[in-house]
């Protein structure tokens, strides 16, 4: 699939076509997929670091969602769906992960600070 010039292959992470070979990364959901991360993350596969990445892609981001793989056809960014992908990785393991990450974001949460500019 071509889109503005860049041809496109599934990512192997999300499935939807906007894998950009070129930059070694989805432009869907942004996962870069080179083998200087793949080092960096400490696996010896790109099958590795993809199950890792897919386990972080499926956590949902409210804890009482449904793990689902269930995804719309076309993104929110337009990309289309490959509908032969298939995960690597299970729904018990995203639901291990997403035990430990709402722990973590409940152990920290993300502050934010709105600073309103001009009032004196």
């Amino acid at each position: 699939m071509a889109k503005d010039g860049t041809i496109y292959s599934t990512c192997p992470v999300c499935g939807y076509i906007a894998f950009n070979s070129q930059e070694e990364a989805c432009d869907n959901c942004g996962e870069e997929l080179t083998e200087e991360e793949m080092r960096e993350s400490g696996f010896s596969s790109m099958d590795s670091l993809i199950r890792l990445d897919q386990l972080y892609y499926f956590v949902p981001d409210d804890e009482k969602a449904a793990i689902t793989f269930e995804q719309p056809t076309i993104s929110e960014d337009g990309y289309t769906l490959d509908e032969s992908w298939r995960p690597s990785v299970s729904k018990d393991a995203i639901k291990k992960q997403a035990i430990h990450y709402h722990e973590f974001r409940r152990k920290y949460p993300i502050k934010v600070e709105i600073i309103k500019k001009g009032q004196d």
